[in-house]
């Protein structure tokens, strides 16, 4: 099956959808805390259907309702069956540290993709801390099978290749018996995503001290249930936003939250200074299109961003470089490799370097086929430069962004996208 997206204009009014990020987080902690906990406005997704089907198995009882998802959280157990997390990454990491609290073992795996994601560096840490957890082939990826219980202490971490590996440390080890010293080996990476962890936690009640290069957390803590009500997505935002800069469109984005640690929120600063117009409200941010000019930017803390800035360089005129992304390649494809392929297709000069693009652009994009290697955010960022294509572009396995925004289609479609499913 392919998406065919044909050039138009991106304008009208949607509202963002829920954080991906807050959601697992919210998920997990429900299951991890005494009593019911209420959190409204989930994002239902692929990825997040993963990780309620994971705490379930682990023995959490869930409520799924259409505007909030009841999680209660009860003494967990070992699962009677392989956990698959298919596609999401964030689960397989979050539940593969929260399983080594259990005394049992648990077996994780997923499809292809997850299958060749790096797992050793947070498998070592959780072995360093009491727990017995290996890749079932030796390769250090899933499958993996975790055999509890850590016990706290001092582990060394890498920082740059996944923050999931920190988050992880940091939702497990408050309920380990004693206290943890999480050491970054490496200069952390991603960075935004620890403080949503951190964030997550707090309002759980759990406490977390960071130190120099390093994470302090107390063990034998609890937490009771609470209402926690999930923020609008700044990295969904981000695809019909810039839609609407290089369309020369006019699109508003409600339910924003600029108050939280959402790292993605830097794309409204990133359009403007592209030389798109932006108007910031309370809870909405609107963005115009203008004459866009390429610029320099550290990927470091926004790799969701690094697809859809890719193409915003390539609708630019000019010099784009997107730099310091050395960690987008271990994603659900080589989100550095595959944007390369991607604009080349399009007819966009583009150089691939070690962490990152130099993208020489024109404002032109060329008809092409993109293959989106099943990552939602290439298939995305992609539907967004076939409003700008000459004739279009047909992107293959359409159905992949339902991973983190099941609406895609339907807002795009709302803000004037034409666009075809064809087998």
């Amino acid at each position: 099956m392919q998406l065919i997206v044909k050039p138009g204009v991106l304008a009208g009014e949607i509202t963002a959808p829920p954080s991906k990020s807050y959601t697992h987080r919210a998920f997990i902690m429900g299951a991890l805390a005494k009593g019911k906990t209420t959190v409204q406005s989930p994002l239902y997704g692929d990825d997040t259907y993963s990780t309620l089907s994971a705490i379930s198995a682990l023995g959490a009882d869930v409520d799924t309702g259409k505007t909030s998802c009841t999680v209660s959280g009860r003494d967990m157990h070992t699962p009677d069956d392989i956990i698959n997390v298919n596609n999401s990454g964030t689960t397989l990491r979050l539940m593969a540290a929260v399983a080594s609290l259990l005394d049992g073992m648990a077996v994780f795996t997923g499809d292809k993709s997850i299958r060749s994601r790096p797992m050793q560096p947070l498998l070592s840490a959780l072995n360093e801390l009491g727990a017995e957890c290996v890749s079932i082939k030796n390769n250090g990826c899933a499958p993996i099978l975790t055999r509890g219980q850590i016990k706290g202490g001092m582990t060394f971490i890498s920082g740059d290749i996944s923050s999931q590996f920190i988050s992880a440390l940091l939702i497990a080890c408050p309920f380990a018996r004693k206290d943890t010293i999480i050491m970054l080996a490496s200069p952390l990476k991603s960075r935004p995503y620890v403080d949503i962890t951190i964030n997550v936690l707090k309002s759980f009640k759990i406490s977390v001290k960071e130190e120099p290069n390093s994470f302090y957390v107390k063990g034998s803590q609890s937490c009771k249930g609470i209402r926690y009500k999930i923020p609008g997505d700044f990295s969904s935002a981000a695809f019909p936003l810039v839609g609407a800069a290089i369309t020369g469109g006019k699109t508003t984005v409600k339910n924003i939250d600029y108050g939280g640690p959402q790292g993605d929120r830097v794309i409204i600063d990133i359009l403007q200074k592209f030389g798109a117009k932006t108007v910031a409200e309370k809870d909405s941010v609107t963005v115009s299109g203008g004459d866009l000019s390429g610029i320099s930017i550290d990927c470091s803390d926004i790799p969701d961003l690094f697809p859809i800035l890719s193409v915003l360089g390539a609708c630019a005129k000019g010099k784009t470089t997107l730099k310091n992304a050395k960690h987008v390649r271990f994603k659900e494809s080589d989100r550095i490799s595959t944007m390369y392929n991607a604009l080349k297709k399009m007819g966009t000069d583009v150089k691939e370097m070690e962490d990152g693009l130099i993208i020489k652009g024109t404002g032109k994009i060329k008809s092409c086929t993109i293959d989106s290697l099943g990552d939602h955010r290439i298939l995305m960022a992609c539907a967004i430069a076939g409003l700008r294509s000459d004739k279009g572009i047909n992107i293959t396995e359409p159905e992949c962004y339902r991973v983190s925004y099941p609406a895609f289609l339907d807002d795009m479609k709302r803000l004037g996208m034409k666009f075809e499913i064809k087998k």
